[in-house]
C-alpha cells in the first residue's frame, strides 16, 4: 500500500511485540488514528526489530518526515528506555531507543512494557465496551481506585492501575499505570492431566520449559 503524502498528514508506528509474534501498524493521526497498513510477522524469524520497522515503512510508501516516531509495547522489562535481555527476543537484545530511532532513520522511538501500553489502553475504555463478571448487589463499598490488568501470552503479563488523588475538589484522579513484569515461570503440575500436556508440548509441538531448554 502506498499511502499519498502530498498532504500534511502525520503518521504513527504502534507495535504489540512479543516472543511469538511481532505486530506492527501505520496510524494515519491526522485521520482520527486511522491504521492504514498492519504487519505481522514471528519474532524469532525477524533478524533485527529495526528490520521489521524499516519493512513496515518501505511497504507504507511513507517518507520518514511524515512519520513522528514510534511507540512499541513490548513484552520485557523496560528500564530507561533499554530492554536489556529478555528471553524470548535474545537474537534482538540489547534493544535501545535512540539506537532503534538511528536505525530506522525515526524521529524518535518509545518503548513501553507491553502491559504497561495494556494499562493506558484499560483506562481508556468505555462503559459499553466492559463485560462485568461479577457486579455487587450493594455498591457503596466497591472501590475502583486499583485496578489489575492481567493476561496470558507467550509469558504472564500484568500491571497494576492506581488513582491519584485530584487537585480539584469533587472530581475523580487520574490513574497511574505502575509497570510489572511477572514473566514466565516453569510449568507446575498439580494433576496427571497437566503433565500429560507437558508432554504433548514437549513431543508434539517441540516447546520445552525454559529451565529446560
Amino acid at each position: 500500500m502506498v499511502e499519498d503524502t502530498t498532504t500534511a498528514s502525520k503518521y504513527l508506528i504502534v507495535g504489540d511485540i512479543g516472543g511469538t509474534n511481532c505486530r506492527l501498524q501505520m496510524v494515519n493521526l491526522s485521520k482520527s488514528n486511522e491504521i492504514i497498513l498492519s504487519q505481522k510477522q514471528a519474532t524469532k524469524e525477524t533478524p533485527t526489530f529495526h528490520d521489521a520497522i524499516n519493512g513496515l515503512i518501505e511497504k507504507s510508501g511513507i517518507t520518514r518526515d511524515h512519520i513522528v516516531g514510534a511507540v512499541i509495547g513490548i513484552a520485557g522489562p523496560v528500564f530507561g528506555g533499554t530492554i536489556v535481555f529478555q528471553q524470548m527476543i535474545a537474537h534482538w537484545c540489547p534493544l535501545r531507543e535512540p539506537e532503534i530511532a538511528q536505525k530506522t532513520g525515526l524521529k524518535r522511538v518509545v518503548m513501553l512494557n507491553d502491559f504497561v501500553a495494556n494499562g493506558y489502553g484499560v483506562i481508556g475504555l468505555q462503559e459499553s465496551e466492559l463485560v462485568p463478571v461479577f457486579k455487587p448487589e450493594n455498591l457503596e463499598w466497591f472501590d475502583d481506585s486499583v485496578k489489575l490488568v492481567l493476561g496470558v501470552g507467550t509469558g504472564l503479563g500484568g500491571c497494576q492501575l492506581t488513582r491519584q488523588p485530584s487537585k480539584v475538589a469533587g472530581e475523580l484522579g487520574n490513574y497511574h499505570v505502575n509497570s510489572s513484569e511477572p514473566g514466565m515461570t516453569r510449568f507446575t503440575h498439580y494433576e496427571d492431566i497437566h503433565r500429560e500436556y507437558e508432554k504433548f508440548l514437549n513431543l508434539e509441538k517441540g516447546i520445552k520449559d525454559r529451565d529446560d531448554a
